[in-house]
């Protein structure tokens, strides 16, 4: 259904952003519904990459657009839960990194966004529990 739907608008222009983004949220919902079942972890796995490499596709085509950031935040939260229960950490961690670059790019222009405030806490509370897991 809604997956194929955004996949072929993908396919007609992959230069469309807001088509990028649709397909995206489209893997995203599959990522998100794969959460959470252990028994599904490389399935969610591809779901999640795909999804946060469309959110990065239409940031190249809309550069700085904090929607976009915004998109690539929450996917890079997703798959950083992959990618710890596949013991991914060298790939987790800089993925989290890189995670809190963008989230502390968002607060700039933002600087009372709690929400944002939390996912940096989040994801700064994941790195150092990976340093502390690690020593």
């Amino acid at each position: 259904g809604y997956k194929r739907y955004a996949d072929t608008l993908v396919a007609i222009d992959d230069q469309n952003p807001k088509w990028l983004r649709e397909a995206g949220y489209a893997e995203g919902n599959l990522c998100t519904l794969g959460l959470g079942q252990n028994n599904r972890v490389n399935d969610t796995a591809v779901h999640c990459s795909l999804s946060l490499r469309r959110m990065e596709a239409a940031l190249v085509l809309k550069p700085g657009d904090p929607r976009v950031i915004s998109d690539i935040v929450n996917r890079i939260g997703w798959l950083s839960s992959i990618y710890e229960a596949q013991n991914r950490n060298d790939e987790r961690r800089a993925l989290l990194q890189r995670g809190v670059r963008l989230v502390d790019h968002l607060r700039i222009n933002d600087p009372r966004n709690n929400d944002l405030t939390d996912i940096w806490i989040t994801f700064q509370t994941a790195l150092v529990a990976m340093e502390v897991d690690q020593s």
